[in-house]
C-alpha cells in the first residue's frame, strides 16, 4: 500500500509528465497550424496569386482588371486564413481545456470514487 508521503513524492513527477506530454501536443498543434504565420500572412494573396499593374501608360481597363484580381485574391486568401486560424485556436484553446479538467480530475478522482462508493451503498434499490 502506498503512503501518504510516497504520493506526495510522486506528484511532481506525475505533474511533470502531464505537462509535458501536453507542451508535445500543443508544439504539434502549432506545428500543423502555424498561429504566428498565419496572422503574418493575413492579408497576403491566395497562393500568391497576383497580376502585376501595367507599366507602360495609364490604361484604365488593364489597370482595374489587375486590381480587381489582387483585391480578390486577398480577400480569398483572408478568408481561408481567418477560418484556419479560428480552427487552430478552437485546436489549442481543447487541448487546454482538456489538459485542466484531466489535472482537476486527478486530483478529485479519490474524493469523487469514495463519494460515488457510498452513494451506491447508501441507496436502496
Amino acid at each position: 500500500m502506498i503512503g501518504a508521503l510516497q504520493v506526495i513524492w510522486l506528484l511532481p513527477g506525475l505533474f511533470l509528465g502531464s505537462f509535458l506530454t501536453y507542451m508535445l501536443y500543443a508544439r504539434a498543434f502549432h506545428e500543423i497550424v502555424s498561429i504566428k504565420f498565419l496572422l503574418l500572412t493575413l492579408i497576403s494573396p491566395w497562393k500568391s496569386i497576383r497580376d502585376e499593374y501595367p507599366s507602360g501608360g495609364f490604361n484604365l481597363g488593364e489597370f482595374a482588371q489587375s486590381l480587381t484580381l489582387n483585391i480578390t485574391s486577398r480577400v480569398i486568401g483572408f478568408l481561408f486564413r481567418i477560418v484556419t486560424l479560428a480552427i487552430g485556436l478552437a485546436m489549442q484553446v481543447a487541448l487546454f481545456v482538456g489538459f485542466l479538467a484531466y489535472i482537476i480530475l486527478w486530483f478529485f478522482y479519490p474524493g469523487i470514487l469514495i463519494a460515488g462508493i457510498a452513494y451506491l451503498t447508501s441507496t436502496s434499490l
